[in-house]
């Protein structure tokens, strides 16, 4: 128990950091004054989707998503709204997916070669089971690290850890997750 209150607290303080970085970054406090992004493409809010499969603890799974960037500046965005649809390889639709719904921070690079650059992400929110069999499921933190290569301005892939928490009620049981998934996405 006292493992699972200290996770949540890292989590909370984690997410307001994140939350701290995006202001500084939209109000311009954050680095130095001096710095102009004149000259500088990019798109102030954007759609991405995207796939990951992958696997951990003894079995496999694949994901599908969506999210809402806003960025602040060319190499700093808010992922404002992430949803994800997790679903096991096995039994694909016989099971209910497991949804997160996340928020987080985004970096990216300048190009390295042609339109290639390098990304980094972190992202907290909340996950539950869509199953309706399991009554009071009352889901769980979920968190996400990425990192990866935008191949251009419309698709990137890369490597994300997932983590899941999970309480259900009736049954007094918890568990979590912990996945490991290769990612291709596609942004607009």
């Amino acid at each position: 128990m006292m493992r699972q209150n200290l996770f949540l607290k890292v989590m909370l303080v984690v997410t307001a950091l994140v939350m701290n970085l995006t202001v500084c970054a939209a109000t311009g406090t954050l680095g130095s004054s001096d710095f102009s992004y004149e000259g500088v493409d990019y798109k102030k809010n954007r759609f991405a989707i995207d796939f990951g499969i992958g696997g951990g603890q003894g079995s496999t799974g694949f994901d599908l998503g969506v999210r809402y960037q806003h960025n602040f500046a060319p190499f700093i965005g808010w992922d404002v709204l992430s949803v994800k649809a997790a679903f096991p390889t096995e039994g694909t639709f016989d099971e209910a997916p497991d949804l997160q719904i996340m928020t987080g921070v985004r970096g990216t690079t300048p190009n390295f070669y042609k339109n290639m650059s390098a990304y980094a992400s972190i992202a907290s929110g909340y996950g539950f089971s869509t199953d309706s069999s399991v009554y009071n499921n009352d889901g769980g933190v979920c968190a996400e690290i990425g990192v990866g290569i935008n191949l251009c301005k419309y698709v990137y892939m890369g490597y994300a850890f997932n983590f899941q928490k999970i309480h259900i009620n009736d049954m007094d049981l918890s568990g979590k997750g912990k996945v490991h998934y290769f990612r291709l996405g596609f942004v607009f």
